[in-house]
């Protein structure tokens, strides 16, 4: 495999390979429960699973659900799972839920 820049050509080395052969895919939240979604990754040699989910704003039980549905897909898929969420402090969960509210009743 050759890069072309140009007039020159380069070799990529080990590093630039192995990087470019990870498949490194993502869902956000509620997509973990669709099964066609997960399938397909699965199906398409998923390598990594980025998983992103809000954190701590619906509290404990949703953490542990988190948890538990990251740690199927990791079962399931046989893959790497990195999960992000953001951890809420009391006062940006009551934002949060004010604005909401907000939202709908207007």
């Amino acid at each position: 495999m050759s890069v072309w820049f140009g007039a020159r050509e380069m070799d990529p080395d080990f590093v630039q390979l192995k990087v470019k052969s990870v498949a490194l895919v993502n869902l956000a939240c509620w997509e973990h429960y669709n099964p066609l979604a997960r399938y397909a990754m699965m199906a398409d040699g998923e390598q990594i699973h980025s998983a992103m989910y809000p954190g701590s704003i619906f509290g404990d039980l949703f953490a542990q659900q988190t948890e538990v549905n990251i740690r199927q897909h990791a079962l399931e898929s046989a893959c790497f799972v990195v999960c992000a969420t953001a951890w809420l402090d009391a006062d940006q969960q009551a934002q949060i839920a004010e604005f909401v509210n907000e939202l709908l009743l207007n």
